[in-house]
């Protein structure tokens, strides 16, 4: 990965990734249609985004919520964003090797 500051990532593909992010927390809301509700399922997974190295990294990232995502359709809401961090972490680290 290159060596790019976090800062540096264009803020329109950061806020792709937001928007990315709230459509998987909206699928673990299970009162989806209040908003702020569903913004604080995204905050760990904004912040999880945000730590990104680079934009590859972010790629990998986003990669990797969609699966988890997709993952958890079967389950229904379960309103834990930080739970979905952790699971979208654990295959970031088995794509970027560090499982």
């Amino acid at each position: 990965m290159s060596s790019t500051r976090p800062d540096s990532i264009d803020p329109i593909e950061r806020a792709d990734a937001h928007a990315d992010a709230l459509g998987w927390a909206s699928r673990l809301t299970s009162e989806r249609h209040n908003p702020l509700l569903v913004i604080i399922n995204a905050e760990p997974i904004f912040q999880w985004l945000a730590a990104a190295l680079d934009e590859q990294d972010l790629a990998l990232r986003l990669r990797a919520g969609d699966l988890q995502s997709a993952n958890d359709d079967e389950c229904g809401p379960d309103d834990d964003g930080a739970a979905f961090v952790l699971r979208a972490a654990l295959l970031y680290d088995a794509m970027t090797g560090a499982a």
